[in-house]
């Protein structure tokens, strides 16, 4: 055949193929055409550019919505990929401040209540939805602040017309967003530099396909673009090349929801996976096959919230839980504060009412009964310290700056534990309590800790219904205060703070959006003392009386904090876990390296 032929089919073919093209585009959905963008600078890009898959695995996918002010957990992980903050949470072994991300440049006022937000200028939002500026951070807080938002601090990102904490928003200038708050908040820059309250999306975008629908198919300003989502299986991300900050060296990041810890396992022996976290029992099983590891120390922190523990005028309080404090507004206000407003004692412990020696009790008892020992050394294989105290976030370690000397890990006395249950007036079997147990990729030992517990309260009379559930069902329920008969076992990563866990997930009665199992009128006090303390030596005074009053109520029991084991394929070179936020993994993934 000659060229001249050759080049007419060629020519023939082309247009057939350019014709069915368009016959196809008529036939489908209308595409939503984004704005013409100018070009993303400076560039950061490896000198080769990007190339290669990482493929990192997980139990579940979570709720699979990425937007602010929605999901939880690992959706929150999932969401960083794509999606950025003002400010980003401080690295392991950072001081607890927060470093600018997405601005160039902030002030906050004397009296701490009006905060002026220069952004960097020129970038851009992926797949050409323009570049990033004031006008997207305000419509991002305002989703955030959305009526069924599970951000535990909507409130404060709403106008005071709605009942929130916000005087007003004012944008000076394209790259300029003032902020008035209507009293200092301590923790407003690690609201906006958390992943649930503060990550920036495109107005344009969401305003062009709908809320919803943005939700579910996120973009943003990170280092990664999604490019296809099988809801439950896989999401498929693209490097975004010349990135602002950092361009990976993958070309291709996929997430694979695998709930099989075995079927995990096996992927990472054949290499059909590159990123696992791993219970640290199973790291002989894997080392034959060329997987690495690395372990980020202190990356979690599991504690047990108890349901119940809310205030009497909720509609779902019930006093007849075994473990449920009493407590009356003015009554704490006179019993817990002396006349130079000193913590003295609590209406909740010793000091207080029959019912509330009974319940504090049972919680003692609930406490007493867990064998913390065996769960490091059985379940972590040491790769585990015990926990001071059980709140989001934690209470840093025993021995650091917030831990009183004279705090000690509370004991193993199963003995003990039935003799307090007995003094509540309780028999064998009469206490019941529902275990919920929600599997994260942060904690793949969840289970196995979960069932140690079960077993150690059976092993003292008490009642355990176990259910498994997903956090993102789990989160609204949790707001809504309706989870009274129930415990919920948890892991996060440490706060740079640790009233910051505290104020973020609801403790305090005027929070909405999440609750973590307690709340009382002394924890109001405590807390907005430290939120109106803007010095950071003040803030730690403060958390002596805050942190002993926790202590001495048994308000949430500490199991560990664990180190964070991670296997790794042949074809990864290295992943720097100090780069991850308190151990936390938070979408670092474009840090990950080929190996040589």
């Amino acid at each position: 055949m000659n060229r001249k032929l050759i080049g007419i089919i060629s020519s023939v073919f082309l247009i057939l193929v350019l014709a069915g093209v368009s016959l196809i585009s008529a036939c489908g959905p209308e595409e939503v055409t984004p704005p013409v963008t100018p070009p993303v600078t400076p560039p950061v890009t490896p000198p080769s550019g990007p190339e290669g898959e990482l493929i990192l695995i997980v139990p579940s996918l979570g709720g699979e919505v990425w937007g602010p002010g929605v999901g939880g957990g690992i959706d929150d992980m999932i969401k960083g990929i794509t999606q950025q903050q003002l400010w980003r949470r401080p690295y392991e072994y950072e001081e607890p401040d927060y470093q600018n991300y997405l601005l160039d440049d902030w002030s906050m006022s004397s009296d701490g209540l009006v905060w002026d937000l220069h952004l960097r200028e020129g970038i851009q939002f992926s797949d050409g939805w323009g570049e990033l500026t004031a006008e997207d951070v305000l419509y991002s807080y305002q989703l955030a602040a959305r009526e069924g938002s599970t951000n535990g601090r909507a409130e404060l990102q709403r106008l005071v017309s709605e009942g929130g904490g916000t005087v007003s928003y004012e944008i000076i200038d394209t790259y300029h967003l003032r902020v008035t708050l209507i009293e200092p908040s301590a923790e407003y820059r690690r609201i906006l530099g958390d992943d649930e309250a503060g990550t920036i999306v495109s107005k344009a975008y969401y305003e062009a396909v709908g809320v919803d629908f943005a939700d579910q198919n996120p973009i943003g300003t990170g280092s990664w673009r999604l490019i296809e989502h099988q809801p439950a299986l896989f999401m498929k991300y693209e490097a975004v090349e010349n990135h602002w900050r950092k361009t990976p060296e993958f070309k291709y990041l996929t997430i694979k929801g695998i709930p099989e810890l075995s079927t995990r396992l096996a992927m990472m022996k054949t290499g059909a996976a590159d990123i696992m976290s791993i219970p640290a029992e199973f790291k002989t099983e894997l080392e034959p096959f060329g997987v690495h590891f690395k372990s980020a120390v202190g990356a979690g922190v599991i504690h047990l919230d108890f349901g119940g523990l809310i205030l009497p005028t909720r509609p779902t309080y019930d006093p007849t839980i075994p473990w449920v404090w009493h407590q009356d507004e003015e009554d704490a206000v006179v019993d817990h504060f002396d006349d130079a407003g000193n913590i003295r004692w609590g209406v909740l412990a010793a000091g207080g009412s029959d019912a509330n020696r009974r319940a504090l009790k049972v919680r003692m008892a609930m406490y007493y009964a867990l064998n913390i020992d065996s769960i490091i050394d059985n379940i972590f294989d040491g790769e585990a310290s015990k926990s001071p105290i059980g709140i989001s976030g934690g209470w840093a370690a025993f021995g650091s700056v917030y831990v009183p000397d004279e705090w000690e890990p509370f004991p193993y006395d199963p003995a003990l534990s039935m003799q307090l249950l007995e003094e509540a007036g309780y028999s064998d079997g009469e206490v019941e309590i529902r275990l919920l147990i929600t599997p994260m990729e942060q904690q793949p030992n969840l289970e196995q800790v979960a069932e140690a517990i079960a077993r150690d309260w059976e092993a003292v009379g008490i009642t355990v219904k176990r259910e498994m559930t997903e956090y993102a069902v789990q989160r609204p329920i949790w707001a809504e205060r309706r989870n009274v008969d129930a415990a919920q076992l948890r892991i996060w990563g440490p706060n740079p703070e640790p009233w910051s866990g505290g104020i973020i997930y609801g403790h305090p009665t005027w929070i909405e959006g999440y609750n973590d199992g307690y709340e009382d009128y002394v924890l109001d006090e405590l807390l907005l003392d430290i939120q109106h303390t803007l010095d950071l030596q003040g803030r730690m005074a403060l958390h002596v009386p805050l942190g002993n009053y926790l202590w001495e109520h048994y308000v949430g029991a500490p199991i560990v904090l664990n180190n964070k084991l991670y296997a790794f394929s042949e074809k990864v070179g290295e992943w720097p876990l100090n780069l991850v936020p308190f151990g936390d993994v938070q979408a670092r993934f474009e840090y990950v390296t080929h190996a040589d």
